[in-house]
């Protein structure tokens, strides 16, 4: 069947015609008009997601390079700061270099140069502190603040951390843009020093002679240290109408001796040359603490090589003044001279002196007479017996002179007579300088009497055998047989398993020499020490292995020579239902200067139900880390009883316990280094309820600091704990350790100085320091009394090893054979002269007793038959053993020593200008400065890589974004040449539908009209 085309069917196909031809003019317009080739995704969804993808790959691209730019300003600064250090310190490098060959004559101040070089290192800290928009280039992630400030010690000190900016430079590449400040100043030197304990502000050293060997690296040098005017005359005030009466003892009393501050001391050993300048090779300075009222000395490597010290007495015989006796009379009547004479004095290089006498002169009458001629000095001995004579004595030291008598003279006096000479007693036995404050890095044992047995009945069960080790040489002495052995056999015995690494070397006092006519029974016999230390100047470390196998098995312990702290398995972790039972404990480790915190869990050191001391080794090696020689700093060696700890370097090492970190538990400690027995200080255990029965005070000491502690009546011992944290704030480290907070039982209390000097803890008043078991002194007999001294006449003191014995007739001015209480008075004095107030020191309490303290922490015992009194002082240690201290103390064997980066480097650079140690200088330290320039240059071949990377970086991103762009263009845009063609064809195909619909159309509508 045929279909039939309708007028309507033409005119909609004509019209739809028109409409698409129109549409397509409309869309070329369109694309003129706007640029684009599509006006919504459905025009062309492929091409517009294209074009969408582009679009962002643009958008991209364009932050990248802003990221390029941002980077390039970031590293092209950077490289003008290191540049300018490069500068400073070729420049620093150009004055060492200067200064270590003699290229600057000796009329060069170096003073000068050294202010040059500090002047330079602030330079560095400057450019150090380089900023770009606010943002410091070598602070790390801490952008905002200047990485490198003055800390309060003084130091340059790094506060940025060590994270990198970092910028994305394509899509998921993201590359480092900053250096941070430990990378460009690295801790890669070593910095050795000593820093003494603290003393008191008004500290004054009245010790005898004595020469210091420091060593630093392979060179030595020594300074001697001299007593500082010691005038043998007597203690008392008592005065024969011309002054002071002397005694002539070789005795050190009262009044008798000046001393040096600390800054005399840090002057005498900086300006020494007479045995090597010690200038060139250490910085010797006092540090002060004026609110504190403490000082402390602090003896400097210029180098980053070791420094290590070894005190010897002065052994060189020094003459004090000469004397002679004159003759026994009976002074019974008294005497008096039975007629006129003359004593003839003569000088070797002066002109002879007469001293004229008359009949009827008593013995204190010539005595007078004598000591009105200048030079001489005269005393009576005996008097008031039958066998006392006239001593007469030479004021200049050294100066001999001869008598002749005659007339009624001849009755005191021989015809003929010539005086004696004296030498200074040199007394080993009392504390050397640089123990005193902390300093000696040799190890010392203390002193054993001449030839007497240190080890005796050897045996398997009773062996003596220890662990000797400096850096990487290690030897191990077992004596298990063999007769009994002196400090000689011993020291033999090291020398033969060590060889030549160590030097060991036995010190012999030959005691005091007395004379009964001027010391009485004042005495010290003959002691020895033995003395170890490496020869290449390195720690020496010491321990005891088998310190549970009898008396000789703690040996080194007891002679003072072991550097290790022994502890053993036991006690347990706190518990209690409030205390969080994962919550840790803390302890400190303090190694040298250094302290780290150490945490606890009871799940990582309790085996058993006890704590392990071999965990707690291992988590105290694992979190304090290792030093500059890649060694664990606290070591450990198996003993037969537990452990044996020491620091690796020789610093002194140190343990602790903190408090919980729980406010609710902040006056606990978990008491981990008290369990163990290696918490360093004194302690006591007690039952919880032991109180205080009445009101007093106790007294605190260490090296440098003291406080008085107020107890009230039912105080606790806790109540205690909390009064000394208050008072005595953070010189003091105080652990107050309750094993069971539920229920009552034991309590304990561990109290150390912070500075590592012992404490010395004695009653003002109370007796609460007895009480609590915190003492560590004696209390003695009441000096308000009178004393019989007729029978017994001394008072024995045993500390560090040696006896001393006070002849107490020297307080007996007035011959009586009694001591009154203005007389005992001094006997505090006296004790503190003859033993410097160091090994002993004695002072009055509150009560007017006697009260024996010893200031480094000895056990020691006193014996006074007179005043009915003998006793040995407490031991307070945690630790078991047979310790000469009454403590657990640490010991010094070697340098505090600490990484510093260049501006540390500056500081020994600095301090060996101002020294002139040109050696040190062109040896060492010139090394270290091309060390560091070589990080430099390390640094900016970093910075110019980074640099190159992103500028090549750069430029591929401009030619992609070109390509983007043009592909873009293809993708997106508009060709306006062919848009104008297709324009202008879409309006003549238009134009032409619009001609052919008027053609048809209209006739159409004309005949539908007919």
């Amino acid at each position: 069947m045929a279909n039939r085309v309708t007028n309507s069917m033409m005119q909609n196909l004509f019209l739809g015609d028109m409409h698409n031809n129109l549409q397509r003019l409309l869309d070329q317009q369109r694309q003129i008009t706007t640029g684009k080739k599509y006006g919504r995704p459905s025009d062309n969804p492929v091409d517009v997601v294209r074009q969408v993808a582009l679009e962002t790959s643009l958008r991209e691209n364009s932050q990248y390079q802003r990221n390029m730019d941002d980077a390039l300003t970031w590293l092209s600064n950077t490289d003008t700061a290191l540049n300018q250090i490069t500068d400073v310190t070729h420049r620093i490098r150009e004055l060492v270099i200067k200064a270590g060959n003699g290229s600057y004559d000796a009329g060069t101040d170096m003073a000068a140069i050294a202010q040059e070089i500090e002047e330079l290192k602030e330079e560095i800290r400057n450019t150090a502190n380089y900023s770009v928009e606010g943002r410091y280039l070598l602070a790390g992630l801490a952008t905002a603040n200047p990485p490198f400030v003055f800390g309060a010690d003084g130091e340059i000190q790094y506060v940025g951390n060590e994270g990198k900016v970092r910028f994305e430079m394509e899509r998921s590449v993201v590359s480092n843009v900053s250096l941070h400040g430990r990378e460009v100043f690295p801790v890669s030197h070593q910095a050795y020093s000593i820093t003494g304990v603290e003393v008191p502000l008004d500290f004054i050293w009245q010790g005898r002679d004595e020469i210091i060997q420091i060593r630093v690296g392979d060179r030595t040098a020594k300074v001697r240290i001299p007593e500082r005017e010691w005038v043998d005359d007597d203690f008392s005030t008592a005065t024969d109408g011309a002054g002071v009466i002397p005694d002539q003892n070789r005795f050190r009393d009262p009044g008798e001796m000046d001393g040096y501050s600390l800054d005399d001391i840090a002057e005498i050993i900086n300006s020494s040359l007479s045995m090597g300048d010690v200038g060139r090779l250490v910085t010797v300075e006092v540090l002060k603490d004026e609110a504190a009222g403490t000082q402390r000395l602090q003896i400097r490597s210029h180098t980053g090589e070791p420094v290590s010290l070894t005190t010897w007495q002065e052994t060189d015989p020094q003459g004090m003044s000469q004397m002679i006796a004159l003759e026994a009379v009976d002074d019974t009547g008294p005497f008096a001279l039975s007629a006129d004479g003359t004593l003839n004095f003569v000088f070797e290089d002066g002109a002879p002196i007469t001293v004229n006498l008359a009949a009827g002169d008593s013995l204190d009458d010539v005595a007078q007479k004598i000591s009105s001629v200048e030079g001489l000095k005269a005393r009576v001995d005996g008097a008031g017996t039958a066998g006392a004579r006239l001593l007469v004595f030479g004021t200049d030291p050294g100066q001999a002179f001869s008598l002749t008598a005659g007339g009624g003279a001849l009755d005191v006096a021989p015809e003929n007579a010539a005086s004696k000479p004296f030498e200074k007693a040199y007394d080993l036995s009392h504390i050397d300088l640089m123990t005193r404050l902390g300093l000696e890095t040799s190890v010392r044992s203390v002193e054993v009497a001449a030839g007497s047995p240190v080890a005796t009945a050897l045996g398997d069960a009773n062996a003596v055998h220890w662990y000797v080790e400096s850096g990487g040489k290690k030897a191990e002495l077992l004596i298990n047989s063999g007769p009994d052995l002196t400090l000689d056999d011993v020291a033999h015995q090291i020398r033969a398993v060590a060889g030549e690494w160590l030097e060991v070397v036995v010190q012999t006092d030959e005691g005091d020499v007395t004379n009964p006519l001027t010391s009485g029974d004042n005495a010290e016999g003959s002691t020895q020490r033995l003395i170890l230390r490496a020869r290449d100047g390195g720690a020496v470390n010491v321990v005891d292995l088998a310190p549970d196998n009898g008396a000789n098995g703690s040996l080194a312990q007891a002679m003072g020579l072991s550097t290790a702290v022994y502890g053993t398995s036991g006690g347990t972790f706190p518990v209690g239902t409030t205390l969080d039972s994962r919550m840790p404990g803390y302890m400190n480790v303090t190694v040298g200067e250094k302290e780290y915190t150490v945490s606890l869990f009871p799940e990582d050191i309790v085996t058993a139900g006890q704590i392990d001391v071999a965990k707690v080794a291992r988590q105290i090696q694992q979190q304090v880390g290792v030093g500059a020689d890649g060694q664990p700093l606290v070591q450990f060696r198996e003993t037969s009883t537990g452990l044996a700890f020491y620091a690796s370097t020789g610093e002194p090492l140190r343990f602790v316990d903190r408090p919980f970190g729980d406010p609710a538990f902040s006056g606990y400690s978990a008491g981990v280094a008290h369990s163990l027995g290696i918490a360093t200080g004194l302690s006591t255990t007690l039952p919880e309820a032991t109180a205080a029965a009445a009101a007093g005070s106790i007294r605190i000491e260490s090296s440098g600091r003291a406080i008085d502690i107020p107890v009230a009546a039912g105080d606790t011992l806790q109540d205690l704990a909390g009064k000394i944290r208050k008072y005595a704030g953070s010189w003091l480290d105080v652990a107050y350790i309750d094993g069971d907070l539920d229920n009552a039982g034991n309590v304990s209390l561990t109290l150390a100085a912070r500075d590592g000097s012992p404490l010395a803890i004695y009653d003002g008043s109370g007796g609460n320091a007895q009480a609590f078991g915190l003492s560590t002194g004696l209390t003695g007999p009441d000096l308000s009394a009178v004393v019989d001294i007729s029978t017994d006449h001394t008072i024995t003191f045993e500390v560090a090893g040696y006896e001393h014995t006070i002849d107490l007739r020297q307080l007996d001015l007035d011959g009586s054979g009694f001591l009154e209480p203005g007389e005992l008075e001094e006997l505090p004095r006296l004790i503190n002269a003859r033993f410097q107030g160091q090994d002993l020191r004695a002072s009055v309490d509150d009560d007017g007793r006697l009260v024996l303290v010893s200031p480094k922490g000895y056990d020691f015992t006193v014996d006074a038959p007179a005043m009915a009194w003998s006793a040995s002082s407490p031991n307070r240690s945690a630790q078991a053993g047979g310790s000469p201290y009454g403590q657990t103390v640490a010991v010094r064997s070697g340098p505090d020593q600490k990484g510093t980066d260049f501006f540390g480097l500056l500081d020994q650079v600095a301090d060996a200008m101002r020294g002139e140690d040109r050696e040190g200088l062109s040896h060492s330290l010139l090394g270290e400065v091309d060390s560091f320039l070589d990080n430099l240059l390390r640094s900016r071949t970093q910075v110019g890589a980074l640099t190159r990377r992103y500028k090549t970086s750069q430029a591929r991103l401009v030619t992609n974004a070109t390509n983007t762009t043009d592909l873009y263009g293809k993708v997106a845009e508009t060709d306006l040449a062919e848009a104008s063609v297709n324009l202008m064809m879409s309006q003549a195909v238009y134009e032409a539908s619009l001609a052919v619909i008027a053609r048809i159309v209209q006739p159409t509508l004309v005949d539908f009209l007919r």
